[in-house]
């Protein structure tokens, strides 16, 4: 496979990965759930629509805002999806293949503890023990 598109395949795999954690960083420390039923806005409460769904670029086509009700999507998440996207692309540049995607995923973990440390002053022990034990077995 040629090195632009594991490079391109990296980021959109990112911005994928980074939706999701953009929805555990917002969500988890208050309490809410973040596997459970469809995605919604936070204003209004609609279920959003797939094409309201694609990161990054849907952000950007809706200027920030909830189609339905014109209320502002939490910047967090072009941010996080950005930077999720970021990190798969230089993780499958730098080592491509399995070794690639593995560091995406320590890049990815670590990308949710930086912003709910930051945010929050929590490193939830989900994502630090199961990131810790991954890291001895390989070290």
């Amino acid at each position: 496979m040629s090195l632009p598109l594991l490079i391109g395949g990296g980021a959109v795999l990112g911005a994928i990965v980074g939706s999701f954690l953009a929805t555990i960083v917002i969500r988890w420390p208050l309490g809410m759930s973040i596997a459970q039923g469809r995605s919604r806005c936070d204003g209004c409460g609609i279920s959003l629509s797939p094409l309201s769904l694609v990161p990054v670029i849907s952000y950007l086509i809706q200027r920030g805002k909830c189609q339905s009700c014109g209320a502002v999507i939490n910047p967090r998440h072009i941010w996080i999806e950005s930077g999720a996207a970021i990190i798969g692309a230089v993780a499958l540049a730098i080592s491509p293949g399995w070794e690639g995607l593995a560091g995406a995923l320590f890049g990815w973990t670590l990308l949710a503890l930086a912003v709910l440390d930051a945010e929050h002053f929590w490193l939830p022990n989900a994502l630090v023990l199961p990131l810790g034990v991954a890291g001895l077995a390989l070290g």
